[in-house]
Parts: structure tokens; C-alpha cells; sequence
């Protein structure tokens, strides 16, 4: 028996109310690094002479390399949120924890697991950009994290499916 907490139990719907305000803030965080790019290439990149860190590198092989393995991160991105969310699938719980009050751990896991790794692909999106001084890697790290994130929208019509299916 899980001891006693002090803290009153939310409905599933104030639950949900709460993962979709964290979502919307999950959402503006490409948006972010996207000014910070802005202004680090207004501030460094932008300066005469100055094509970014790894310059040579891009010359040399025309951003082949580079491009590649941004295509790999993004691509181990988003198998990583199918394999991190495929646990929290309902029919995953054992028989004896299928309620609504069981699912939600489970469904508040799943939404803050996927956004983690949306936030990552943005991330390296920006650390790719700060690499290269090409802001398509930017770019891209911001639309493969914004599908990751329309993957990770905790709505409820999804949740009170699941439920019914229990």
C-alpha cells in the first residue's frame, strides 16, 4: 500500500488541462532556440570572414557529412519516441491496474517523454547550427520537433478512448 499523501488527487480532466498548458510551453522552445540563433548570427556569424566553426569541414565536402548525420539524429529521434512511448500504450497494463485513475500516470509519462525528445531534436538543431553557421539545420531540428510534438498532444478524446477500451 503506496503511503498517504498530503496532496488532494486531480480529476483526469484537470490532469489533462495541466499537460496541455505544459505543452504549450513545450511548444515555444524551437521558438527560442530560433531567436537565439537569430542573434548569435546577427552578433558572430554575420561579421566579415566568418563562416562558422566548422567551415573547412563544410568547404571541404560541401555539408555532405554534416547533412547526414543530422538526418541520422533526427531519424534516432523519432524511432526513440516510438520506442519510449510504445511501453505506455494502454494495452501494456496489467489487468488488475486497468482503470482511468491507472491510466493517467501512464498517458502523463508518455506526453512528457515525447516532448523531451522533441525539445532534444530542437536542441540539436541549434547545436548543429552553431556548428556550421547554416540555419536549414536549425530549421530542420524545429519542424522534426514540432511533429514530435504533435505526436506528444495530450488530448483528451485520446484519453477517454483508451479508457473505454480498458
Amino acid at each position: 500500500m503506496p503511503p498517504e499523501s498530503n496532496t488532494p488527487m486531480r480529476s483526469p480532466d484537470e490532469e489533462l488541462l495541466r499537460l496541455k498548458l505544459l505543452w504549450y510551453f513545450g511548444c515555444t522552445t524551437p521558438l527560442i532556440y530560433l531567436l537565439i540563433a537569430h542573434g548569435v548570427q546577427v552578433v558572430w556569424f554575420d561579421r566579415p570572414g566568418y563562416s562558422g566553426g566548422f567551415s573547412t569541414l563544410s568547404a571541404i565536402h560541401g555539408g555532405i557529412m554534416l547533412k547526414i548525420f543530422a538526418t541520422v539524429a533526427l531519424a534516432l529521434g523519432l524511432w526513440l519516441v516510438y520506442w519510449r512511448a510504445k511501453p505506455f500504450r494502454v494495452t501494456n497494463l496489467p489487468s488488475d491496474q486497468k482503470s482511468s485513475a491507472a491510466l493517467l500516470p501512464f498517458f502523463r509519462r508518455r506526453v512528457f517523454a515525447m516532448m523531451a525528445l522533441a525539445d532534444l531534436v530542437a536542441c540539436s538543431g541549434l547545436v548543429l547550427f552553431l556548428l556550421t553557421a547554416n540555419m536549414d539545420f536549425l530549421l530542420l531540428g524545429g519542424i522534426a520537433s514540432y511533429l514530435m510534438l504533435t505526436l506528444a498532444y495530450p488530448a483528451r478524446s485520446w484519453f477517454l478512448q483508451s479508457a473505454k477500451r480498458l
